[in-house]
């Protein structure tokens, strides 16, 4: 992971530090890749100069830790909302299902630039990191799968704490190559619109919760 940025502690340095942090989300939020942008990009977007953006930074890369600190303090600020009970009380599967992936999808789509940056630097990270990371990641799964879990009686898969868990991991492999990952020069076999893509990833999350047959391998 690369170094954090040098701390900014008047005012107007964590002004301009913010600055930095907003005009490269975005412009990844343009579908540029992190590698493609130019420091002078990110300082004039920020209105700022090239000497301003390496008073807080060593490289681009040293944008990522923050960038990722921003990301997950705006998710634990709407965690609360979209996890309050109230929220799922007296809903069934299939009303959970259409919550949670029309909030997912928004969450992918508004943040995709920044979501596949995060995802391509996790390459570079030391071994630690990655099983902090990976820890974190199945604490917020779990959280997720209490969601659907109420709904038990609905879920006809044989291990419904499994099949949600698969479900889960399924919704997201196909969210980070369909929207995080696909390019002209790597076209998928069919192109969906939000709506359809949402109607579709729901389909395929509720009926493997609950399929009308079995499968076994």
């Amino acid at each position: 992971m690369p170094q954090p940025a040098y701390p900014a502690l008047q005012a107007r340095s964590r002004e301009s530090l913010e600055n930095l942090l907003a005009s490269t989300e975005r412009l990844l939020a343009r579908d540029r890749l992190l590698e493609d942008l130019k420091v002078t990009e990110i300082a004039a977007e920020a209105g700022l100069s090239v000497g301003a953006f390496y008073a807080r930074f060593k490289s681009k890369a040293s944008l990522l830790p923050l960038l990722q600190d921003r990301y997950g303090a705006r998710v634990r600020e709407r965690a609360p909302q979209f996890f309050a009970p109230e929220r799922w009380a007296g809903k069934d599967l299939a009303a959970r299902v259409r919550l949670f992936v029309r909030f997912a999808l928004r969450l992918y789509l508004r943040h995709r630039g920044l979501i596949r940056a995060l995802a391509l630097d996790w390459r570079h990270w030391e071994t630690d990191q990655l099983h902090a990371v990976a820890a974190n990641r199945a604490q917020f799964h779990q959280t997720l799968a209490a969601i659907f879990l109420p709904a038990r009686d609905e879920i006809r898969h044989p291990a419904p704490e499994r099949a949600v868990k698969c479900a889960l991991l399924f919704f997201g492999a196909t969210c980070r190559d369909v929207l995080l990952f696909s390019a002209p020069n790597h076209p998928h076999p069919i192109r969906l619109n939000e709506a359809e893509l949402a109607t579709e990833l729901g389909r395929a999350f509720l009926n493997y919760l609950a399929p009308a047959t079995d499968f076994k391998s």
